[in-house]
């Protein structure tokens, strides 16, 4: 909901398990939410990609959309200056290689998506 925008105080999101279905967009989390450290969304069925304006979130260390449908790509995280966790996982629409930008992000400990671990570590071991 776009509602979630307004609550500028907001630091702590956590909407997984309520059946949210429909397009996650950029206006539920638009950037001047400074508060916003933790995110966390599993088990929705949002049917789209993650809108880019997550990166852009100042604050935001903790992203969790496991099993959501997701699509896509990881170009969110390319503008998340504090991400340390992104769990993206059981979500069979995002696709591609690893991005290499990733390895510029010196805050990001864990991530999580099967998908693309193969891939880092196909591209490791060859």
């Amino acid at each position: 909901p776009t509602e979630i925008g307004n609550l500028k105080k907001l630091g702590f999101y956590n909407a997984a398990r309520t059946l949210y279905r429909g397009p996650l967009t950029g206006a539920s989390f638009p950037s001047d939410l400074v508060d916003l450290f933790w995110i966390e969304l599993d088990f929705n069925a949002f049917n789209s990609a993650i809108p880019l304006n997550i990166g852009l979130l100042p604050n935001l260390t903790s992203f969790f959309i496991q099993d959501c449908s997701i699509d896509g790509s990881l170009e969110y995280l390319r503008t998340a200056p504090k991400i340390s966790t992104n769990w993206v996982d059981i979500n069979p629409g995002l696709a591609g290689t690893l991005p290499t930008f990733l390895g510029s992000l010196t805050t990001l400990g864990k991530i999580q998506n099967c998908a693309y671990l193969v891939n880092f570590f196909a591209y490791i071991y060859s």
